[in-house]
């Protein structure tokens, strides 16, 4: 088994292209069996060449991605730059099964194990599953409740589609062909062991606060107020590195744990924050808002990102065989 990843901030698409897959070639020891593709919306015209290229390049991959606003790959992060990265995967055993479910095809949170595995094409329970939903017309978290119902053993990684600001902007990848409603995915099974570590790499600012009106994605009261009204309060009292911090990295943290009564960092499940409505004074947010749930802003910085993996991997060296 073997993991090599390539970025490119060329602004030519094919160009950038060209330039990531040439380095996956060399880097890797083999053919890929998966390969996932991350896009900047500077590449947005030509979404639909990126799925293409790779599988013409790698017919026997699965390739699967989504566009973002900021790009990861070979070890650099690009934010507000044109980017491509490509992660690939060669897994000799392993069983790769692709998918892209639209929001109707979604089985409820409760249905059963059968009705999972027929929604996703699947003939054997996954090891694990990587899940890239579009956060305007997917329910992600109704998504991650049905699978670990269905599918208890199996470990769920993935995130949002990013990088645009309506719906039908964000682009999901799979195969040669490129969606905008719903989620893609992989169904990972056979002769592979997935220990997951994630490093949120953000700190909360601001108080918690009970979300008091919503519709769907939009943000209009925090606490009975005017969402921008509060966000702005708390903009308002940050230092100025964290105000920084805050125009570039700014994040919606939605609890995870509705039980708890008190809550700190990693208590949240981080959301982008989309855009602000100045004349509703609301927000909008990459994922769908309940009424009575706390919220949290978080601003993302490399020093907490570093000190969140570096304790995250001590602990994973020291606890995982």
């Amino acid at each position: 088994m073997q993991w090599k990843s390539a970025i490119s901030n060329h602004p030519v698409t094919a160009d950038a292209l060209a330039s990531v897959i040439e380095t996956i070639e060399i880097m890797l020891a083999a053919a890929p069996d998966l390969v996932f593709a991350f896009v900047s919306p500077h590449h947005a015209e030509e979404y639909g060449l990126v799925g293409k290229v790779l599988q013409r390049r790698f017919p026997e991959a699965v390739i699967i991605g989504c566009s973002g606003g900021g790009i990861v790959g070979g070890g650099f992060e690009l934010e507000g730059t044109p980017a491509i990265s490509l992660t690939a995967a060669y897994l000799p055993g392993a069983r790769v099964t692709p998918f892209h479910l639209l929001a109707d095809q979604r089985p409820t949170p409760e249905a059963s194990h059968a009705e999972w595995a027929a929604a996703l094409g699947l003939d054997e329970d996954p090891k694990g599953m990587v899940v890239l939903p579009d956060p305007f017309s997917f329910d992600a978290q109704a998504f991650a409740q049905g699978v670990d119902g269905a599918f208890p053993d199996c470990v769920l990684l993935g995130g949002l589609a990013s990088g645009g600001r309506e719906p039908g902007e964000h682009a999901l990848i799979l195969g040669d062909e490129v969606h905008h409603q719903g989620a893609v995915g992989v169904a990972l099974a056979g002769n592979l062991v997935i220990d997951p570590v994630v490093a949120q790499g953000c700190r909360p600012v601001g108080p918690p606060c009970f979300v008091t009106r919503c519709d769907a994605h939009l943000l209009f009261e925090l606490d009975g107020r005017p969402a921008l009204d509060v966000l702005e309060e708390i903009c308002g009292n940050l230092s100025s590195d964290d105000l920084e911090l805050a125009k570039g990295a700014l994040f919606v943290g939605l609890v995870m744990d509705p039980e708890r009564q008190s809550y700190g960092q990693g208590d949240f499940l981080l959301r982008n924050l989309l855009g602000a409505m100045p004349d509703e004074r609301a927000l909008a947010v990459g994922a769908r808002l309940r009424e009575n749930h706390v919220v949290q802003f978080h601003v993302r910085d490399a020093r907490t990102s570093w000190a969140d993996l570096d304790s995250l991997m001590a602990y994973h060296a020291a606890h995982c065989p």
